[in-house]
């Protein structure tokens, strides 16, 4: 599974855009759509995506990677 597949997973579960993303992120609209056809993103903005993600999830940064880890299998 790639990135952009467990990210789609991770906003609809919390029924956030795209949008929110590329504003909360400070992400350019092209980057998802790149991570969508397999690409996966720097390491620096893959962690700014996780501080993102557990922010709006009241969880650490690290669980949201191990939840990339475990969907990544």
């Amino acid at each position: 599974m790639n990135f952009g597949k467990f990210l789609y997973k991770k906003l609809h579960e919390l029924d956030r855009s795209q949008e929110w993303l590329y504003r909360r992120a400070k992400l350019t609209t092209g980057s998802v759509q790149r991570w969508s056809r397999g690409q996966d993103p720097s390491t620096e903005t893959f962690l700014k995506i996780c501080s993102v993600l557990a922010r709006e999830t009241n969880k650490k940064s690290i669980q949201i990677v191990e939840e990339y880890l475990v969907f990544r299998k």
